[in-house]
């Protein structure tokens, strides 16, 4: 049965619904996260203008991100190039320590210190930082907290800035990773076709006095020497992670998972991961960086324009994503091109409160809404949303795209995009003869209303024990929300729904946009929501 959200409330918690309840499930998962010289010089800034940018960053939940301080003003002359043509090098730990270094010195100024997270925020909308200095800003930024002091060097009582020598450390830390990397790769190999020539017993298990008499045997080849070693060097690491009866090939697969997974090598893969997400996203060959790459702003707005970055916002992707599909007047609509490097957003739910934003740099193409070959049109009105919840629901992050973060409803970002209600349908209460007339009559609509669908939290018990999967049968990510793009009806009160999931990967996968029968359907979405 449907019922009706209100759509003027913004919700934010993460609350798992029970599987019996109507209640409306927050929905915000994240995606899973694998050189030339820089383009532009950033503008030198006096010790007092970075005072008064970062005390602009500080103030107040309600940020005005388009004219922070006096430092980096919208102004046609820094718009990024219209195509790229070519794809940026993404930096090795190596070139991460050096070019971070280098942005490190140009933000400090001469002043010793380090560098807070707000300033790097204010430079991440910085359009002067191309290049490597954009990718070397974004994982500095998004990954402040675990590079933060591991040089060690600050006292109790000092300001915690980001620091070159905290560069320093994580380099060294690289460098240890991927080697122990190559001898993890080394040693797996080997135990896949000689680790049973040197077991006790001729079997699969490899113990220490294995490993030390095979070392001390003079018959034992180079080779095998060579990589004893390195099981001797890393034996405690993998003892016992499947047994107690030595070490099998499994232990050595194990060991090559793990050493980006945790401690310091996860730390190595998320700056790593970062700088990926910029160079692959935002630096690509073939990105526009214009609003629209097509003189008729209707041929540019189209659903592969949404592409959810490294935030929690999925139930207001999957909105935009649906309303570029059914009514794409009302997007170019909201959108002013002030000419200025600027954009007015105004939407249709708050034509009082427009909202004035830069236009995203390479940086945050890469770690927000990703850049596309059809225009930024869609980063534009992300940004444009997370000022808007910065305004309305309290400060989330130091950059206006984070305001989007932390999940929610698409109920109420229906009501702001298009100005008109949703109903809500769970599907646990709603027949399938229902949902076909809801969707039909959706879809018949001119223009068509927006419709999305969302995937609840696995609450069942699986045997004896409770354990949530984070997928649905049909590997459908669990707590997410996605678009409904379509619905093919098959006049026996079935049909197909065209599902398209806000991550924009590969068609005809869950990723990606894919048919599925209404009965399907029912079994691996938990509710429905329709503009009114």
């Amino acid at each position: 049965m449907a019922g009706t959200i209100d759509s003027t409330t913004v919700t934010d918690s993460s609350k798992k619904p029970q599987t019996d309840s109507v209640t409306p499930v927050l929905r915000d998962d994240i995606k899973p996260q694998d050189h030339r010289e820089a383009v532009g010089t950033p503008r030198a800034a006096s010790a007092d203008a970075l005072a008064k940018r970062e005390q602009s960053v500080l103030s107040g939940p309600s940020i005005d991100f388009a004219a922070q301080g006096d430092i980096y003003s919208c102004r046609a002359e820094v718009k990024p190039p219209n195509v790229r043509a070519s794809d940026e090098q993404v930096l090795g730990p190596d070139r991460f320590a050096a070019v971070g270094k280098r942005v490190l010195e140009k933000l400090a100024d001469g002043h010793p210190g380090g560098v807070s997270r707000e300033l790097l925020a204010a430079n991440l909308q910085n359009p002067a930082f191309k290049g490597e200095e954009s990718q070397a800003i974004a994982a500095m930024y998004k990954n402040y907290g675990q590079l933060l002091n591991l040089s060690h060097t600050l006292r109790r009582g000092q300001k915690h800035n980001l620091s070159e020598a905290d560069l320093t450390q994580f380099q060294t830390m690289a460098q240890e990773r991927l080697t122990t990397q190559a001898e993890t790769l080394t040693m797996k190999d080997w135990a896949r076709t000689d680790l049973k020539k040197f077991a006790h017993d001729g079997g699969e298990y490899l113990s220490k006095s294995d490993v030390n008499r095979a070392l001390s045997n003079p018959a034992t080849s180079e080779r095998d020497r060579a990589v004893l070693g390195l099981v001797q060097k890393h034996f405690s690491e993998m003892d016992s992670m499947f047994n107690f009866s030595g070490l099998t090939a499994k232990d050595f697969e194990a060991l090559d998972q793990k050493v980006f997974a945790e401690g310091n090598g996860k730390i190595v893969m998320d700056v790593f991961g970062a700088c990926y997400g910029v160079a692959s996203e935002g630096q690509k060959a073939g990105v526009c960086y214009d609003l629209y790459k097509d003189p008729d702003p209707l041929r540019s707005i189209a659903p592969d324009s949404v592409k959810q970055g490294s935030i929690g916002d999925c139930y207001y992707e999957a909105v935009v994503a649906s309303l570029a599909k059914t009514n794409p007047e009302l997007i170019r609509d909201s959108i002013k091109d002030n000419g200025n490097g600027c954009y007015t957003v105004t939407f249709a739910g708050a034509k009082n409160e427009p909202i004035t934003v830069k236009a995203p740099t390479e940086a945050e193409l890469g770690l927000y809404n990703h850049a596309g070959q059809n225009g930024v049109w869609a980063s534009v009105m992300e940004k444009a949303y997370g000022q808007y919840r910065h305004n309305h629901a309290g400060r989330r992050g130091d950059v206006p795209q984070e305001g989007a973060d932390g999940g929610g409803r698409p109920e109420p970002v229906i009501k702001l995009l298009t100005g008109s209600d949703a109903s809500w349908m769970p599907t646990a209460r709603t027949s399938q003869a229902e949902l076909v007339k809801s969707l039909e009559s959706a879809f018949s609509a001119r223009p068509s209303k927006v419709v999305v669908t969302g995937t609840d939290a696995d609450n069942s018990w699986h045997g004896y024990f409770f354990t949530p999967t984070d997928k649905t049968a049909d590997n459908f990510y669990r707590q997410h929300e996605y678009s409904i793009t379509g619905f093919t009806p098959d006049g026996k009160g079935g049909g197909k729904v065209i599902v398209r999931n806000p991550w924009g990967g590969a068609d005809n996968t869950p990723n990606g946009t894919i048919e599925v029968p209404i009965e399907k359907f029912m079994t691996n979405f938990g509710d429905v929501s329709i503009q009114k």
